[in-house]
């Protein structure tokens, strides 16, 4: 049940599949906020989109409702600006999809507008907030975890079909820009945001240029060293493995998790096993439960702006380093 101090969402974008399968149901069985309205250019369409609340199909108009605290956005990446900022402007908090920003000079706008109106502004990356992720990084700051030395980070499936402004490079389009942001999230959380150089191999898109498939070898001071891979062209693998000097860690299904996801795989020096169990909850559950709440209490968001902007820069300065017609490169430099 909403409590009186819900904070009262929009959703801009709301007929998108993370959207519908995600946020909206979160937001309406969360017990920190209350569904107010949705927009959407389908509803110049179908007039009704969701039952009991208020349903534009211009979002500019949901953005004038004065009973709106805060508004989701759930719109394709290069939208994510426009609209951003014109929420802003509209005297809303912000929780937008991830990429939240496809430049730096975009983030710095949209970061700069909230902190000029004393807005919270946030990127949606749920995967943050999951009890699982969350523990898995309290294992590795653990004494008895030692020394992290290796990790192994994916995010591959297939995407069908290969089309729409995925496939744009103007549009934030790529498997780097779209999907990295789960595998190289972890590896800049525990390793550092600036790594001493990272190889690459990608194939691209003939007609887009878009990196379609990314393999990165990641090299930090201290012989550590990450291996990550995107793809939008390859079987189903979402896997995060942290190798300590004393014990490692695997998780299954790490950047799309649902509630049933909870368990966390440990091995020690002697491949002793444990399995350990985390509290279950829905990503988007918790990410809704707990932006509602920093909102009620003044404070930031367990997924903070600096977090955002540490995968962005080292995301634009691997794309744009494929923009040049080579398939394998490296990059250094990121101090």
């Amino acid at each position: 049940m909403n409590s009186p101090t819900s904070i009262r969402f929009g959703v801009i974008g709301a007929t998108s599949q993370v959207a519908q399968v995600g946020v909206i149901p979160a937001i309406l069985s969360s017990r920190f906020a209350r569904l107010q309205a949705v927009s959407s250019r389908s509803y110049q369409d179908v007039p009704q989109g969701v039952l009991g609340v208020r349903n534009y199909s211009r979002y500019e108009d949901l953005l004038q409702d004065i009973e709106i605290d805060a508004v989701y956005v759930a719109l394709p990446n290069h939208l994510h600006l426009e609209v951003v900022l014109k929420a802003l402007d509209s005297n809303k908090h912000v929780l937008c999809e991830k990429p939240l920003a496809i430049s730096e000079s975009d983030f710095n706008l949209m970061r700069d507008a909230a902190s000029k109106r004393s807005l919270t502004l946030a990127e949606a990356y749920m995967t943050a907030y999951h009890p699982r992720n969350r523990l898995a990084l309290s294992l590795v700051n653990e004494v008895n975890f030692g020394d992290v030395q290796t990790i192994y980070s994916t995010f591959s499936g297939t995407l069908d079909p290969l089309a729409g402004y995925r496939m744009n490079r103007h549009e934030g389009g790529g498997s780097l820009w779209d999907i990295g942001i789960y595998a190289l999230s972890p590896v800049l959380k525990i390793l550092g945001p600036t790594p001493q150089q990272v190889s690459l191999r990608v194939q691209k898109a003939d007609s887009s240029g878009v990196d379609l498939r990314t393999t990165m070898v990641i090299d930090y001071p201290a012989n550590q060293v990450a291996f990550v891979h995107t793809s939008f062209i390859s079987s189903e693998s979402q896997l995060l493995k942290v190798i300590g000097s004393k014990q490692s860690i695997e998780i299954q299904r790490a950047c799309t998790p649902s509630s049933s996801d909870t368990e966390i795989i440990i091995s020690d020096t002697k491949g002793q096993i444990t399995h350990l169990s985390a509290k279950s909850q829905g990503p988007y559950e918790a990410m809704i439960d707990e932006f509602s709440a920093s909102l009620s209490q003044g404070q930031t968001p367990l997924w903070s702006l600096e977090d955002s902007l540490r995968t962005l820069r080292v995301i634009e300065r691997l794309y744009n380093e494929s923009a040049y017609p080579l398939d394998r490169f490296v990059v250094s430099n990121f101090l």
